[in-house]
């Protein structure tokens, strides 16, 4: 499983065993999470603004949202949290998914390092991945063809994998209340 929202992790579970990837937090992990998205999207924004890279109509976007300066911006980073980055993320696949040079740059890069998690996985073992957050449905298409025939729909949703751990924790494997 790829848990691919504001955070990321990645799990795999073989014979039984189950191992976790990644998820370390937004500030040293969470690789292709929507929180490193919006983040990697206002440092593009403000390296636009200062001419160091081409502006794309993307970061003009947010540049213009945060009052046409960089100091509200860096204002704004300076006490965000993960989830106050991550609300850029729709905003770069969308760009994306229009062509805008440094969005596609930004989720390709974010693809790859999903992409790297997966190997790994792969590697330990696992033939089917199933991707679950709110960006999953956004990364397929960016991830490499290698993974592709090995996604198959999760079987379902986080509140359903909660009542079927506490179900387990409750009644244990025999079927009787602990």
């Amino acid at each position: 499983v790829a848990i691919l929202g504001t955070g990321s992790i990645f799990y795999a579970r073989r014979a039984g065993t189950v191992r976790s990837y990644g998820g370390w937090g937004f500030v040293i992990g969470d690789f292709g999470s929507g929180a490193s998205l919006g983040r990697a999207v206002l440092s593009a924004a403000l390296l636009a603004y200062d001419r160091i890279i081409s502006a794309s109509p993307l970061t003009d976007r947010l540049i213009a949202e945060f009052g046409g300066a960089p100091g509200p911006m860096v204002e704004f980073a300076r006490t965000a949290t993960p989830g106050d980055f991550g609300r850029f993320a729709p905003a770069v696949f969308s760009a994306a998914e229009e062509g805008d040079a440094i969005a596609l740059d930004i989720v390709t890069k974010a693809a790859a390092s999903v992409d790297l998690a997966l190997d790994r996985i792969v590697d330990d073992g696992v033939s089917r991945i199933s991707l679950l957050g709110g960006l999953a449905p956004l990364y397929p298409g960016y991830l490499a063809t290698r993974h592709r025939p090995r996604l198959v729909p999760p079987l379902g949703n986080a509140l359903d994998g909660a009542v079927a751990l506490a179900t387990r924790r409750f009644w244990g494997g025999e079927g009787e209340a602990q």
